[in-house]
């Protein structure tokens, strides 16, 4: 069983996949084959934390020219300014 987990890893299985896997196989053990004295002591794994990407202020710059509606522009424009001020409080 440890030896198939371990190819969903190498696989590149997320650790969602592999965690239905284990849950599967601890339920096959535990309620289809009560009598069987295989016990399965695998931890769930835990989905990898990304940190999301942040835009750089040219980028936010050419996102905000790109918009051509006005409801767009309009919309865009508080945000520019918020992000201008907390930019520049940075600095």
């Amino acid at each position: 069983m440890e030896d198939y987990l371990l190819h969903l890893k190498q696989a590149g299985r997320s650790a969602s996949t592999r965690n239905v896997a284990v849950c599967a196989l601890n339920f096959m053990f535990k309620f289809v084959l009560p009598d069987c004295d295989i016990v399965l002591e695998v931890k769930n794994t835990r989905r990898p934390k990304i940190l999301p990407e942040v835009l750089s202020r040219q980028e936010v710059q050419k996102i905000l020219a790109a918009l051509n509606n006005i409801k767009h522009r309009a919309a865009g424009d508080p945000v520019h300014r918020r992000l201008s001020k907390c930019a520049g409080a940075h600095q």
